[in-house]
């Protein structure tokens, strides 16, 4: 249909809101609409009227006149009006927002910031609430081609899984909200780790489903095998580190895809602190054995752990030994010379619980967020 691509650039334009800059960009704007008339395919476009539009923008509100052109559109067989100047800015047809303002208004999509808050980073009362929950609402992901990672046969490639849970709301055939429980599946995949703890080549993939809907074992190794066929080159012939708690699931995940189980160190000290340390924070002996087993357990010594361990169940009641003893691969392997660490809660917390706070969304408007924040690092560019 069009011959041109959208060229206008919002942030480099300048103007204000007194009268020589906007009627410095109301020139603009008409020696742009008269050129790309004058360019345009006459037999496709036909004259038909001028219109002035008034558009939010970052630096106030704009008022200008375009040229509104009919067109044969043949995909529905209907004459349509189009105005070029429109298309050229970037500015969507009934649209009161510029494209500069919907572009910072989606820089916060997933910051957590209240609707209040956006409002607020504009000149006063340019946006409401309201404009901005309906650009939330109607954005959508570009559909990209993703790049993928080459690996090197028998490359290490970790796989850090694990689930989230939060209440949502849903909207039955009666329109009325209804919270339920839902589980967020979060499955990051990285080749390794810098000095500073930036994950190298990271991708990441969500399965957003209600807490009763089983998604077991063997459907998580099929969808592992899915991304990671889809980001990395050569994945099936890469060595596979499934990192994660001792949930059983996970187990039998990295058991299903012949891969090596490394257990979580976070959750491995937290269970060992809840069973000996929680209410003996001041008590020597207690911080002692509780030192004593972390070292066993970050140097995979696990049949030491457990005989350990069990030496301690008298004094301490709570202690959980059988946690360690279900994850005994995963306890073993934390000797290996791969082991770079688990980062499964980190990316939870990021991914799927910083924009959240304490406010329930409605699950469309919370995964559209999560699919955002996974698209984000998956192209590993910044879009906004």
């Amino acid at each position: 249909m069009l011959f041109f691509q959208n060229h206008f650039n919002w942030e480099q334009h300048y103007f204000n809101q007194d009268e020589l800059n906007l009627k410095q960009t109301q020139e603009l704007f008409k020696q742009i609409d008269d050129k790309l008339w004058n360019e345009c395919d006459k037999s496709i476009y036909k004259p038909c009227k001028f219109r002035k539009r008034k558009l939010k923008t970052k630096k106030g509100l704009l008022t200008y006149k375009r040229r509104i052109c009919t067109y044969y559109n043949k995909k529905i067989q209907k004459i349509e009006y189009v105005s070029l100047l429109d298309i050229y800015l970037g500015v969507k047809k009934y649209s009161k927002l510029a494209p500069d303002v919907i572009k910072q208004i989606l820089k916060y999509f997933t910051d957590g910031k209240r609707y209040r808050d956006v409002c607020d980073t504009f000149i006063e009362d340019l946006i409401s609430n309201s404009a901005v929950f309906r650009t939330y609402q109607k954005f959508q992901l570009q559909k990209i081609k993703i790049p993928k990672i080459k690996l090197k046969p028998n490359q290490t490639l970790y796989i850090n899984i694990d689930d989230g849970h939060r209440k949502f709301k849903f909207n039955d055939n009666h329109n009325s909200k209804k919270c339920k429980k839902c589980s967020m599946r979060l499955i990051i995949f990285c080749i390794g780790k810098k000095k500073n703890g930036k994950l190298i080549n990271k991708r990441a993939a969500c399965k957003i489903r209600l807490s009763k809907t089983k998604i077991g074992a063997y459907k998580t190794a099929q969808l592992i095998q899915k991304y990671g066929r889809l980001y990395y080159e050569n994945f099936d012939q890469a060595n596979l580190i499934i990192c994660g708690d001792s949930a059983k699931w996970i187990r039998k995940t990295a058991e299903i895809l012949n891969a090596k189980f490394i257990l979580d160190k976070f959750h491995a000290f937290h269970v060992l602190f809840l069973g000996i340390m929680a209410g003996r924070r001041k008590n020597k002996i207690a911080k002692l054995h509780y030192e004593y087993a972390q070292n066993l357990f970050s140097k995979g010594q696990y049949y030491e752990l457990i005989d350990f361990l069990n030496s301690l169940i008298l004094k301490y009641p709570k202690l959980k030994v059988g946690y360690f003893i279900n994850a005994k691969d995963g306890v073993l392997n934390q000797a290996l010379v791969e082991n770079i660490g688990c980062f499964t809660e980190t990316n939870i917390k990021q991914i799927l619980k910083h924009m959240i706070g304490s406010r329930t969304y409605n699950i469309d408007m919370y995964s559209k967020m999560v699919n955002f924040k996974c698209y984000q690092i998956n192209t590993e560019i910044q879009l906004l």
